[in-house]
C-alpha cells in the first residue's frame, strides 16, 4: 500500500511519471515566454520559447505527488522548472516560491539553477538512497520514500 501514498509518490522518474502520462500536452504563457510540457511515445520534454528561440530539455524527475515540479540537467547542472503542474487548476503555473522571479533570458525562463546543497536536499527528501556518503548518488536512488 505504501507506494500508493503521497510519500510513496514523492518522486516520479521519466517515463514512469503518471502526471505527465495523464497530461500529454500542457502550455503556459507569461510575458514574452511560452512553456510547453509534452509527452510523446513515453518521452516527456520541457520547452520554453520567446518566439525566436526555443530551449527543450528531457524531463528526468518529477517532484510531488499531486502538484509536480520538474528537475532536469543541462550542461552538468541541475535546474528546477520555473513552471509546475497544479492539479486544482489542472494546468501549469509558476513554481511555488518563484513568483517573484521575472525572467530576462531564455535560460532564466527555463528555471532556477540548483546549488549542490539544494540538489542533495531535493533528492534526499523525495527519494530513498539518493545520498551516499554525503554525495548525490542518482544511480542508487529509488523513487518515493
Amino acid at each position: 500500500m505504501q507506494p500508493e501514498t503521497p510519500m510513496g509518490q514523492a518522486l516520479e522518474v521519466g517515463s514512469d511519471n503518471r502526471v505527465l502520462a495523464a497530461h500529454p500536452r500542457l502550455t503556459f504563457r507569461m510575458g514574452a515566454y511560452t512553456w510547453t510540457v509534452e509527452t510523446k511515445n513515453g518521452v516527456s520534454t520541457y520547452s520554453v520559447t520567446d518566439g525566436r528561440q526555443t530551449l527543450t530539455l528531457p524531463i528526468r524527475w518529477g517532484f510531488g505527488a499531486g502538484a509536480q515540479t520538474w528537475v532536469f540537467e543541462r550542461e552538468g547542472k541541475f535546474y528546477e522548472s520555473l513552471v509546475s503542474y497544479y492539479p486544482v487548476e489542472n494546468a501549469l503555473g509558476i513554481t511555488t516560491g518563484d513568483e517573484h522571479l521575472t525572467p530576462q533570458t531564455l535560460e532564466q525562463a527555463m528555471g532556477r539553477e540548483l546549488t549542490t546543497m539544494d540538489t542533495k536536499l531535493c533528492f534526499g527528501c523525495h527519494s530513498t538512497d539518493a545520498i551516499a556518503g554525503h554525495r548525490l548518488a542518482l544511480s542508487s536512488l529509488h523513487p518515493g520514500i
